[in-house]
C-alpha cells in the first residue's frame, strides 16, 4: 500500500535530514509514524509545509520519503498535483482540518478520485467562538505598540481563527472519512457534514511517556505545570488569578508554563514587544505579587517536558475550550494528579473524582480549591494519578491504536 501523510509540521526525522532543529510540536505523530516505517507492506510518504522551503524538496531515509513544500498561499495552488502524480498513493491521511493546505489537498484528491482520511485535531470552527477566553473587553480591544507594528491585535488573531474555521468547514464538506477521539469532535464534525463516516481512533503519545511513572516522593511539593500561555483560549489568566488564592494557603506555590513564550520583563524594550494579552498576564502577575511564583519556560523537547512533568506536584489544563489535550494525556499516562477545565472533550479523558478533578473553566475559586485539595491530600493525589495512568495506558495503547488505524485504512480502501 502506498500511503501519503499530510501533516502541518515537519516530523523530527525530516528536520534532521534537512539539517534543521526539530520542533517540539506534532509529537503525537511520531510513535505511529515509527510503526508505519517498520511495516514492509507500506510504502510511506510524509508531506509537510515549511517556511524554510522555497520550492518542493524531496528527502529520503531508509524507510520514508519526506516531501517539504512552501506554505500554501491560495486555494488554486497546484503544489499537490505533481506530488500525487509522482507517488500515485492508494490513500492519503491528512492531519488537521483547519489549514488552507488541507482544503487544497482535498480538492486535488477529489479531482483524482483518490480516497483520503482526515484526522480531527482541534475543532477551530468552535474554538474561534471561545477565542477571547473570558478576558476583559479593554484587553481585547486595546493595541500595544507591538500589536500595531505587527498588525496582530487580538481581534486580528480571532479573524485568523475564523479564516481557519472557514477552511475547516470546506475541508469537512469535501471529505467522506474522518477520525476522532471524543464525543465533542464527533458531534462537531457531523454537524458540519452529516454524511461523514466517523472512525473512532485514540491517539498514540510520544514514546518516552510510556516508560516513566510520576512518584509522589520524587516531585517538588506545591508546584504546578501547564502548557501554552500565548493566547487567551488556553486560560492562563484564570490560572494566575487562582494562583493568587492558592498562595495565601501555600506561600511557596510555583507555576511552570511551557510552550510558546510570551514577552516578559520591565524594560522599555520588553514592554514594547508585549502583545495586549501578554501585558494582561504580566499585569495579573504584578497585581497579585506573583513575580517569584510564575516561570515561563518556553518550548521544550520531549525529554525536557518529561522531566518537568515528573518533578511537578499537579498538572493543570485551564483552557476555555479543548478537544482532547495531548499535554493532559501525557500527564495522565505518567500518573500525575491532574486538574482540568470541563470543556470540549476533556471529560472523555479525565473522570471527575476518579482520575482527577474537573471544574467550570472560569470559576477561579473552584480551580483554586481543586488544586489545594490535591496539595493537601497525598492519598487522593496518588489515587487519582494511579487511575489516570490506568485509563491512559488503555486509551493510548500503541499496538491497539496502530491496529485500529490499519483497519480504518482497509475499510476506506
Amino acid at each position: 500500500m502506498k500511503l501519503l501523510w499530510l501533516t502541518n509540521v515537519l516530523l523530527p526525522k525530516a528536520s534532521i535530514l534537512l539539517n534543521q532543529k526539530p520542533t517540539p510540536y506534532g509529537g503525537w505523530l511520531v510513535s505511529t509514524a515509527s510503526m508505519l516505517e517498520m511495516n514492509n507492506d507500506i510504502e510511506f510518504y510524509v508531506c509537510a509545509p515549511s517556511h524554510t522551503a522555497l520550492s518542493t524538496i524531496w528527502v529520503k531515509d531508509e524507510h520514508t520519503t519526506y516531501i517539504v513544500i512552501p506554505p500554501v498561499q491560495k486555494e488554486e495552488d497546484l503544489v499537490f498535483e505533481e506530488i500525487i502524480q509522482k507517488i500515485q498513493p492508494d490513500i492519503v491521511h491528512i492531519f488537521g482540518t483547519e489549514y488552507l493546505h488541507t482544503f487544497v489537498m482535498t480538492k486535488t484528491l477529489n479531482r483524482k478520485n483518490i480516497p483520503f482520511l482526515i484526522s480531527l485535531q482541534g475543532i477551530v470552527s468552535i474554538y474561534e467562538k471561545h477565542y477571547y477566553g473570558g478576558i476583559p473587553d479593554k484587553v481585547i480591544y486595546r493595541k500595544t505598540l507591538r500589536d500595531i507594528l505587527k498588525n496582530d491585535s487580538l481581534p486580528k488573531q480571532r479573524d485568523q481563527f475564523r479564516l481557519k474555521a472557514f477552511y475547516e468547514v470546506k475541508s469537512l464538506e469535501a471529505a467522506k472519512h474522518v477520525t476522532g477521539r471524543t464525543k465533542f469532535d464527533h458531534d462537531a464534525a457531523l454537524s458540519i457534514n452529516p454524511k461523514l463516516t466517523y472512525h473512532m481512533l485514540d491517539e498514540s503519545l510520544r514514546p518516552s511517556f510510556y516508560e516513566h511513572t510520576w512518584l509522589y516522593d520524587s516531585m517538588t511539593p506545591y508546584t504546578l505545570m501547564t502548557s501554552q500561555a500565548h493566547y487567551p483560549i488556553k486560560g492562563v489568566h484564570f490560572l494566575l488569578q487562582a494562583l493568587a488564592i492558592i498562595k495565601k494557603a501555600y506561600p511557596d506555590v510555583k507555576l511552570y508554563i511551557t510552550g510558546e513564550p510570551i514577552q516578559q520583563g520591565d524594560t522599555i524594550k520588553s514592554k514594547i514587544k508585549q502583545s495586549s494579552y501578554a501585558k494582561y498576564l504580566m499585569d495579573l502577575i504584578h497585581k497579585n505579587q506573583l513575580e517569584n511564583h510564575v516561570f515561563f519556560l518556553g518550548p521544550k523537547n520531549e525529554q525536557d517536558m518529561l522531566k518537568q512533568y515528573l518533578k511537578t506536584h499537579v498538572f493543570v489544563i485551564p483552557s476555555a475550550i479543548e478537544n482532547s489535550s495531548n499535554a493532559l494525556a501525557e500527564a495522565m499516562i505518567l500518573g500525575m494528579p491532574c486538574v482540568s477545565s470541563n470543556v470540549g472533550g476533556s471529560g472523555d479523558l479525565l473522570t471527575h473524582e476518579k482520575s482527577g478533578l474537573l471544574y467550570t473553566y472560569d470559576d477561579i475559586n473552584l480551580l483554586a480549591s481543586s488544586i489545594k485539595m490535591l496539595f493537601s491530600h497525598q492519598g487522593l493525589a496518588e489515587s487519582y494519578g494511579k487511575n489516570a495512568r490506568l485509563s491512559a495506558l488503555e486509551r493510548h495503547d500503541l499496538n491497539k491504536n496502530f491496529n485500529r488505524l490499519m483497519e480504518i485504512y482497509q475499510e476506506i480502501l
